[in-house]
């Protein structure tokens, strides 16, 4: 069994990221709502308009968090800096949605798992995107941000600027 590491130098920082860890979290959420466990959890009750507005609401927030995912991906091309992590970063990008927030990819990772959840209609599919969140958050991100405070100086000053999330967060 493979367990998380994170490497890094100057030359590069490579994260052992779990293959497919969202598509796990989304599986996890999915059960018990396929399962009806706890009633499927659902968000609005049944025979109302209620799921409708709450599966319009998760298809929307899924969109605005493709755009997001796009709009960052973008940023890594326009830039000419790789997104993988095995390979050195040649420049910080700090505009975009990146002005707003250090990792708008996870962002979007962890708002598309969510908005899942909402399309589901299920607390259990929204929930489902907390792990993803927690092993981003102590796991991932930190290690890519200690790379970055080694590599580039400007960095300690962008971390003032932009949450690592939105927000607080």
């Amino acid at each position: 069994p493979r367990t998380p590491s994170a490497v890094c130098d100057d030359s590069a920082c490579q994260v052992d990221i779990f293959p497919n860890i969202d598509f796990i979290c989304l599986v996890a959420g999915a059960i018990p709502w396929y399962k009806e466990l706890a009633g499927g959890l659902p968000i609005a009750p049944h025979g109302r308009v209620g799921p409708a507005v709450v599966r319009a609401a998760g298809c929307a927030l899924l969109a605005g968090n493709l755009w997001l995912r796009m709009t960052s991906l973008d940023c890594f091309v326009e830039k000419k800096t790789p997104v993988a992590h095995h390979q050195a970063a040649r420049v910080m990008i700090t505009d975009g949605p990146f002005e707003y927030s250090r990792n708008p990819t996870y962002v979007s990772m962890v708002g598309a798992l969510g908005a899942f959840g909402l399309i589901m209609n299920s607390w259990w599919g929204v929930a489902s995107a907390a792990p993803l969140f927690a092993y981003l958050h102590l796991h991932v991100i930190p290690a890519e941000e200690a790379y970055m405070r080694n590599r580039v100086p400007e960095f300690a000053e962008y971390m003032q600027a932009a949450p690592r999330w939105l927000g607080p967060l």
